[in-house]
């Protein structure tokens, strides 16, 4: 489909136009009636594929109707248990709960794009439907625990899936600090919309999960998380999350964020194309992390020849070669190279704080 491509972007570095190009080519075939999670491989609408797509589309387009139509159609998904289906529409029910978390992620970035209280609104009892369904799962250590469904988080290798070995089950790090981060989304939602009272609970929610994980998780002696209570599995996308939930002070934080984005620390597991999302995010949030060398794997995309963003890194077999979920490092040149964020809903207040390094 056709766009305006109404945003533009200038470095010396040419990497950043070479990688331009293919998410925004990527992105385009990817915009049909619906935003496809891909070009070829399935061709359906996942609500997590969705946000790094939103986010990238929105950032070159300003356009909010994809926004839009795909909140109206994942909430009109919803099951009695408060789940949305993982991708819809299509006729089948596939559920992913932390996709039902990443729906009121896209509530939260619609708030801070359009600021328009009456699309947001009238969602606020499917908000707590969802997390009714989450306190459902809650293990008796207080991390979030096993589920009917798959709870995928992002794609590992050894063994390859949605899960590693250790949170496949549940009793995860990862996936209470998600819990804690979507609280913490929800409770500024609420905060804007007037209700107080829910804001407070959110976020108290939102601290106790985090402060739970790093109790359970945090190791002192390697300041790194663990993805399991036991510390047997070091995942990199724990920490990125405790950084995004504010688990640390600034001092602690740094030391984190240091060591997340050091390739000499010793993951058993990093973040896999899709996870960086995050990992963007907290290098916006902190003001810590140099972009060319994070984005390194879309250097090596380029570097192979192909012409749109991989659903995986190229090196692990990627199946799907135009996946517009790995098309959000174009919507970091804005939020993180030139340091343009909005501060408060409808971007009716900005910070302004460039992050070049060497870019001119």
């Amino acid at each position: 489909s056709e766009f305006d491509l109404m945003a533009s972007f200038e470095v010396d570095d040419p990497l950043f136009d070479d990688v331009w190009d293919i998410c925004w080519h990527t992105m385009k075939i990817c915009a049909q009636d619906n935003l496809m999670s891909d070009a070829y491989y399935e061709q359906m609408q996942y609500v997590g594929d969705l946000r790094p797509h939103l986010k990238a589309w929105t950032a070159l387009t300003g356009d909010l109707t994809f926004f839009h139509s795909a909140i109206e159609q994942f909430n009109l998904s919803r099951l009695p248990d408060g789940n949305i289906t993982s991708v819809y529409p299509v006729n089948a029910t596939f559920v992913i709960p932390p996709y039902s978390l990443v729906w009121i992620d896209m509530l939260h970035d619609l708030m801070m794009y359009e600021g328009d209280k009456s699309k947001i609104e009238i969602y606020t009892h499917e908000i707590q439907e969802v997390f009714d369904y989450y306190e459902s799962l809650i293990n008796e250590n207080g991390l979030v625990g096993q589920s009917k469904h798959w709870m995928f988080i992002d794609w590992y290798t050894n063994p390859r899936g949605g899960n590693s070995k250790v949170n496949k089950n549940g009793n995860s790090a990862i996936l209470t600090l998600n819990y804690a981060y979507t609280l913490q989304n929800a409770a500024e939602i609420m905060d804007w919309l007037g209700d107080s009272d829910k804001a407070q609970e959110y976020k108290k929610q939102g601290q106790k999960y985090a402060e739970i994980a790093k109790e359970r998780c945090f190791v002192a002696e390697k300041g790194l998380y663990a993805d399991d209570p036991e510390h047997t599995f070091y995942d990199q996308r724990a920490s990125i999350l405790a950084v995004l939930c504010g688990a640390h002070d600034v001092d602690e934080t740094s030391m984190l964020m240091k060591k997340i984005l050091s390739v000499q620390t010793p993951f058993d597991s990093r973040a896999n194309l899709f996870y960086y999302l995050y990992l963007f995010e907290a290098m916006a949030q902190t003001s810590i992390g140099d972009f060319v060398e994070v984005m390194k794997p879309w250097k090596d995309i380029v570097d192979m020849g192909l012409t749109g963003t991989p659903e995986k890194r190229i090196e692990e077999n990627p199946r799907s070669e135009v996946h517009p979920w790995t098309a959000h490092p174009v919507h970091y040149y804005f939020r993180y190279v030139a340091g343009i964020n909005a501060t408060t809903p409808g971007f009716q207040t900005v910070e302004i704080m460039p992050h070049p390094g060497d870019q001119k």
